[in-house]
């Protein structure tokens, strides 16, 4: 597979930048499995790289993983050298981007002067942010804020994901259609409260499952709550990591073609115009006639039962012609 060309420095700053951000989010894990799940330190040690103990500790792993959503955001995964705590391409490819993007950020002339009209210029010294977070790197000043996209023309990324019991709880107005929503999304669990149970259908947003006052009242409430769903998924819920500006790496197929910055509030202001309405295949709920943004259940994880979680997906090559942005090309 052929790798983005980068200079010596470039591919030492970004080094040194995985690794500082690695060994940051290990040891966030550790005390989270220490603290919250009773784990002693070499027990949680134990868990994450798989070297003993595997019967007993690794028993565990999944229902604790799981639980404290270790794998919230592709670009926030944390990445194991054990198959079993492996992340996704996309997420071990996102968070080598992101510390791509730092770095050009810092160092990168020509590329700060494209984005300055939304970056700004008053931003100092970048780094990335570990942990469960919105904003991937950011100023030390607090200017900047950025959440990080690797990119193809015409690709949905995920901005979000999570529970829709904890959807309807951030979001009380949304509790008429929780049950419409679970339906949708999630298959029931079988005994062993791990994995989905899909021999029971999901519920489609069909007439033979609902009747239309049902779902009109459906895509009503979703409407009349469209800017909490956008903000919350865009944002999260901790002020102190909430993105200010987007910036998306555009590759073709291997080759990187261009940087595009947003900034957050634009791409919110404009996805608060358009609409929800039931998509094309009655599982999901899409914003826009072109699906610039949707609703839908995850699925994948070997039917693990985070398959049922509630997925947030943009289309960021679709913002170009209706959110203000700066290019940088490459």
């Amino acid at each position: 597979m052929k790798n983005v060309e980068m200079s010596p420095e470039t591919v030492r700053v970004v080094a040194a930048s995985l690794e500082e951000g690695m060994k940051e989010r290990i040891e966030d894990v550790v005390r989270k499995l220490s603290e919250t799940y009773g784990f002693d330190k070499e027990q949680a040690i134990d868990l994450l790289y798989g070297l003993k103990n595997k019967k007993e500790t690794v028993s565990r792993t999944k229902t604790v993983m799981e639980d404290i959503n270790i794998y919230t955001q592709p670009s926030n995964e944390i990445i194991y050298e054990n198959p079993l705590y492996a992340g996704s391409d996309t997420a071990k490819n996102g968070y080598k981007e992101e510390g791509i993007i730092c770095h050009e950020l810092n160092e990168d002339k020509s590329m700060k002067e494209s984005l300055k009209p939304i970056t700004g210029a008053q931003y100092d010294l970048c780094k990335r942010i570990s942990g469960n977070s919105k904003t991937d790197v950011a100023s030390e000043n607090g200017v900047l804020k950025a959440q990080i996209k690797k990119i193809k023309k015409k690709q949905f990324q995920q901005v979000d994901r999570g529970w829709t019991k904890n959807l309807v709880n951030d979001i009380p107005s949304l509790h008429p259609i929780e049950q419409i929503l679970c339906n949708c999304f999630e298959y029931p669990l079988k005994e062993d409260g791990r994995y989905v149970d899909k021999s029971v259908p999901l519920k489609k947003l069909t007439l033979d499952n609902y009747t239309q006052d049902e779902l009109e009242l459906f895509i009503e409430v979703l409407n009349k709550n469209k800017r909490k769903i956008v903000e919350r998924a865009f944002l999260g819920y901790k002020e102190s990591t909430q993105p200010n500006c987007l910036i998306a790496s555009e590759y073709d197929k291997k080759k990187r073609i261009k940087i595009v910055a947003f900034k957050m509030n634009d791409i919110i202001d404009y996805l608060v115009t358009l609409d929800f309405k039931i998509g094309p295949k009655k599982t999901s709920v899409i914003l826009g006639d072109d699906s610039v943004f949707q609703m839908k259940r995850k699925g994948g994880d070997g039917g693990k039962k985070v398959s049922n979680h509630v997925q947030f997906m943009i289309t960021v090559s679709k913002l170009y012609h209706n959110v203000l942005n700066c290019q940088h090309i490459l």
